[in-house]
């Protein structure tokens, strides 16, 4: 899978940012997250070193846990063409990040807890040439 990053890194606040999916999400054809990398690299989701997602395709979310043992587990729902995710990322007064998704401005609750201080960029990984998301612009936070 080929990662596509945002060109600006965040580690600090709140931020947010919305896409809209073209295409029905299939087995892993689009997973969205965040990275700590600013180069485009590939995706292996049984190794996803440095990248924190959501697999819209199966309703799972993938990372390593704080015990660095690798974690694939259900989350979230199902989602379809014309969906809008949502991802938050929210720093702590300990200057940890909690990570939430929205589906349709809809909280799937606390995907990843406490992740330590880094410079994290908003990513997505696409399987197929022919998947097809779109970066929404001048969105506003959802509610919380």
């Amino acid at each position: 899978m080929q990662i596509i990053l945002s060109e600006k890194s965040f580690n600090q606040g709140k931020k947010y940012i919305e896409f809209l999916i073209q295409g029905n999400p299939l087995e892993n054809n689009i997973i969205i997250g965040l990275s700590i990398k600013r180069n485009e690299y590939n995706l292996y989701i049984n190794d996803p070193l440095n990248f924190w997602g959501f697999n819209l395709g199966e309703c799972k979310k993938f990372s390593y846990n704080a015990s660095n043992k690798y974690e694939y587990v259900k989350y979230g729902e199902a989602t379809k063409k014309g969906d809008r995710i949502g991802i938050l990322m929210q720093w702590n007064t300990q200057n940890l990040l909690n990570v939430s998704y929205f589906i349709n401005k809809i909280n799937m609750g606390i995907a990843f807890k406490d992740l330590p201080m880094k410079k994290y960029h908003f990513a997505v990984a696409m399987k197929f040439n022919s998947t097809k998301i779109e970066i929404l612009k001048n969105v506003g936070f959802p509610d919380i």
